[in-house]
Parts: C-alpha cells; sequence; structure tokens
C-alpha cells in the first residue's frame, strides 16, 4: 500500500480524489485484499483513504448491527450487495458471523457460511472463533446439530 501511495505521489495522482464513490471504493479494497492478505480490509481501507475508510466501517458495523438486532436475511443479503465486508470484526463484538451464534441465529449462520463468511476469524479480545463460541457453551445454535456438524466439518 505504501509503494503504491510513493507511486501515486510521485505520479501526482491523488487517491483523495481517486474514488468518487463508496461502491468503487470497495471494489479496489477487495481487490487489494488479495494482495496484501496480512491486512484487514479495514486497515487497507485506513491506508488508501480515511475518508472513504469511515463510511466502509460504519457499513460494515450496520451489518453487524443487523445480525444482533435480529433483522432479516433480506436486510442481511441488502448490506452485503452494498458491500459490507462479511468476515469484518469489531472490536469487543466480534464478526456477523460469531455474533450470529451468540444470538443463536441458525438462519443467518448458515446464510453466512453459504454466502462466503470465515468461521475461522477470531473473536477479538476473546480469541474465539464461530466454533469456539458454541464450544465455550456461549451459544447453542438452537441445538441445532446440523449446523454445529458444519462448523465443524469447516475446521477439518
Amino acid at each position: 500500500i505504501d509503494a503504491i501511495k510513493k507511486f501515486s505521489i510521485l505520479n501526482n495522482v491523488s487517491f483523495d480524489k481517486f474514488f468518487t464513490n463508496l461502491q468503487d471504493f470497495i471494489k479496489v479494497v477487495n481487490l487489494l485484499s488479495q494482495y496484501f492478505p496480512e491486512l484487514t480490509k479495514s486497515e487497507i481501507a485506513e491506508k488508501l483513504n480515511p475518508s472513504f475508510a469511515r463510511e466502509y466501517d460504519a457499513l460494515n458495523k450496520k451489518l453487524i448491527k443487523a445480525v444482533n438486532d435480529d433483522k432479516s436475511i433480506e436486510v442481511i443479503s441488502q448490506l452485503l450487495k452494498q458491500g459490507a465486508d462479511i468476515n469484518f470484526y469489531w472490536r469487543n463484538v466480534g464478526t456477523p458471523l460469531t455474533q450470529a451464534v451468540v444470538h443463536d441465529r441458525v438462519d443467518i449462520v448458515e446464510f453466512l457460511l453459504n454466502s462466503g463468511a470465515n468461521p475461522f476469524v477470531e473473536w477479538p479480545g476473546y480469541g474465539l472463533t464461530a466454533l469456539g463460541v458454541v464450544n465455550n457453551g456461549l451459544a447453542q445454535l438452537n441445538n441445532d446439530p446440523a449446523v454445529v456438524e458444519k462448523l465443524n466439518r469447516m475446521k477439518t
């Protein structure tokens, strides 16, 4: 990212004016995340353009709030279509998937897994993955063994 910024300075290209809308910004963030796997998408966003990074962060937090507030799969799907990061983690809150697990929302857990959620993203501050939340007794997933089994299969 720093090399890209140096290139932009040397060639008189400003990233501050490069992006005209959040969707284009998110596409670039998603593309760069493939080349910089050691960085989170939020870190990449912040390095590229702090203003758009704040908008991106707000969209991602809306996704987690939608899961926490028991919104419908349609609402969650719409936020993902707008570019929300399915694996975004919010300090002391977790990821959309860990929150769906904590709230025993089997339907949302299955939807997120089928939509590409990474069940191995750790919940910062707790060090738990989605399966770890179940194994530590923080959720029962409505005692739905199929979802727990799906999480277990993904760990191998």
